[in-house]
């Protein structure tokens, strides 16, 4: 879990924002976030375990702070919005990996927050080990990277995700817990993709960062899940 106190975080954004008046003129500081952002009120409604501190925070504190305008979304959804910049695709979502699973949801080239800005509040669905654990969970690839840095004994300054390549083709221990992993990815986000009817499927955070190789491991089934279907959609990172 994050350990960062919140009383340091608040000082440290604070800090940024001052630092940036000295040199810029601007009218507002945009700030994304893990968790449900009321981008309305500037607060953060909810956050899963590893962000719990965080939740019923009100920005509009360091606003005032600051004499500074700001504007808040959620990080998936930041995400989303910096895909729709590039018009490749105008109705998709974007799933982060992180320590949890977000989804921006993108329609007709705008972003569907939904009721109580909940959408793509899809990691809290129970879908592992007998509905007891939340997909969150199961593929927080937080989790699943420290999960392997134990296993196979990684100490390295370098992040883990750089030793895959050579893990999976040496290691049939980790090419099995990989592929699993990867499994579990493409099943949900074919889910998410058909239940939204959306063309297209960008996958950020850490699990960005791993091989092409490797990420096409996940690609190539979520592509076969389409076989004898109706649907045509694509997936990247």
């Amino acid at each position: 879990s994050v350990k960062t106190k919140k009383e340091k975080m608040i000082f440290q954004v604070e800090k940024l924002i001052l630092e940036a008046k000295k040199s810029y003129d601007f009218d507002y500081v945009a700030i994304s976030s893990a968790g449900v952002v009321d981008s309305n009120s500037n607060k953060i409604t909810y956050t899963n375990s590893d962000y719990r501190v965080w939740t019923g925070f009100d920005f509009n504190i360091v606003a005032k702070n600051t004499n500074t305008k700001i504007a808040m979304i959620n990080d998936a959804n930041a995400a989303a919005l910096s895909e729709l910049v590039s018009k490749k695709h105008d109705s998709f979502v974007s799933i982060t990996l992180g320590t949890g699973l977000g989804a921006g949801i993108v329609y007709n080239g705008e972003i569907f927050q939904g009721k109580n800005f909940l959408g793509g509040e899809i990691g809290n669905n129970l879908a592992f080990k007998n509905q007891k654990e939340k997909i969150n969970e199961g593929l927080s690839f937080s989790r699943f990277n420290k999960k392997i840095s134990q296993k196979f004994k990684i100490k390295s300054k370098t992040p883990s995700v750089y030793y895959y390549p050579k893990l999976y083709k040496e290691n049939q221990n980790f090419k099995v817990l990989f592929n699993n992993y990867a499994s579990k990815l493409a099943y949900w986000s074919f889910v998410i993709a058909i239940i939204l009817n959306v063309d297209h499927v960008y996958i950020g955070g850490a699990f960005s960062f791993v091989d092409d190789f490797l990420f096409d491991k996940a690609k190539d089934i979520f592509i076969s899940m389409q076989d004898d279907s109706p649907y045509k959609i694509s997936f990247s990172k």
